[in-house]
This record gives structure tokens, C-alpha cells and sequence, in this order.
């Protein structure tokens, strides 16, 4: 493997640990070795080598739950939302309740306006865990696309319950009322938003962020 441009550290502007280089050349065919170096690539975030990793595992044997997980996630950040969803609907197949993947998957339907299809992930999601705010964040933005506004307000009365203090809640609830066509109650919420969005400036942070899941 030492001409194995994959492996290249001025290629891929990082280092491996010694250690998974080490395991990738005295034990190739051993599945457990793939995993590890998903495991590692991934939280370095080199997404382009899970992938590598992950088609030379497909020649030793099929990955455990979470690597397949990482694998799909980086499908997802290189842009390569296809293999993505195949990915997701696999790992659905393996725990048809696991919330991180009908979650990751109403993201990828929501960026390609799929919003039907988003609308039912994240019901899902809320069906398994009703305190997921972002989950009900998701669903009544799915909602306000596609216009049905009387969802998207039991969904945003949801979202107040669970948040009522990030930039994102005030956002989405200002967007609803705005598409109500009340421009007073939308820049309330507006005015709110802006007045977290400057403190977060100021380094009073917002944890809240709605639009992704590890």
C-alpha cells in the first residue's frame, strides 16, 4: 500500500496516525481495520477518504451500523446526495427507528424541495422523540414550502413549546406570519431574531442549529 496515492499525506493535507497506517498494511483484510479508519478520517473530517475506506472494505466484508452511518453523512457533505439517500434508506432497513438517519434523511429531501417526503421523515422522527425541536423546526418549514399553513402553525406551536429563545424559532415563526400576511406579528419575530443574531456577534453563542445532525 505505500504507493497507494489514497495514503498520501501531501495529497490530502493531513497526517494518518502511525497507528491505522500501520494496521491498513499488516492487516488489509480484516474488516475491523476499515472501520477504524473511517472512524478516524471522519472525525478529522476527510470525508473523501471514508469514501475511499469504504470501497475497499466492500472487497473484505459489509461495515457495522455506524461506520455505514459516517459513510452516508460524507456522501452527504461531498455533495454526492444520491449515494447519500441509498445509504440512509440501507441503514433504515437495518433500524427502521433510528432517529439520526430520518433525520439526515428529511434534511436531504428538504434541499431538494422533495418536501412531501421530508414532511413524513420528520413526523417520523417527532413520532419517536416529541422533544426534538428540531424535528418540529423542519417539519413546519417542509410545511410553509409547500403552503399549508394551518400544519405549520400546530407544528411552530410545538417549536414555542420546546424553543422560544433561538434565532431560528423566531425566524421560522416570523416567516409564517409573514406568508399569513400579518407584517406586524412577522417583525416582531424578525426584530427578535436580529437582536439574537447580534448578541451571537458579540459572542453570546446560539446553540441551536436546526439544520443538521451529527
Amino acid at each position: 500500500f505505500s504507493g497507494n496515492p489514497l495514503l498520501n499525506p501531501a495529497e490530502r493535507q493531513f497526517e494518518l496516525h502511525p497507528y491505522f497506517m500501520n494496521a491498513l498494511n499488516e492487516s488489509p483484510f480484516y474488516i475491523d481495520t476499515y472501520v477504524n479508519l473511517i472512524d478516524f478520517t471522519f472525525g478529522i473530517k476527510c470525508y473523501d477518504l471514508v469514501l475511499a475506506f469504504f470501497d475497499l472494505s466492500k472487497k473484505i466484508d459489509s461495515l457495522d451500523f455506524d461506520s455505514k452511518y459516517k459513510v452516508a453523512i460524507s456522501f452527504s457533505e461531498l455533495g454526492f446526495e444520491n449515494e447519500a439517500l441509498e445509504m440512509y434508506k440501507g441503514l433504515l432497513i437495518e433500524d427502521e427507528k433510528d432517529i439520526l438517519v430520518h433525520y439526515n434523511l428529511g434534511l436531504i429531501y428538504l434541499e431538494n424541495k422533495k418536501f412531501k417526503d421530508a414532511i413524513e421523515c420528520f413526523k417520523k422522527v417527532i413520532e419517536l422523540d416529541c422533544n426534538d425541536p428540531g424535528a418540529f423546526f423542519n417539519l413546519a418549514s417542509a410545511y410553509l414550502e409547500i403552503n399549508d399553513l394551518d400544519s405549520a402553525n400546530r407544528t411552530l406551536n410545538e417549536l414555542w413549546r420546546l424553543d422560544n429563545q433561538s434565532y431560528d424559532s423566531f425566524m421560522i415563526h416570523g416567516k409564517y406570519w409573514e406568508k399569513r400576511g400579518d407584517r406586524a406579528k412577522s417583525e416582531e419575530f424578525y426584530m427578535h431574531a436580529r437582536q439574537i443574531e447580534e448578541s451571537t456577534l458579540l459572542g453570546e453563542a446560539d446553540d441551536n442549529d436546526y439544520t443538521c445532525k451529527p
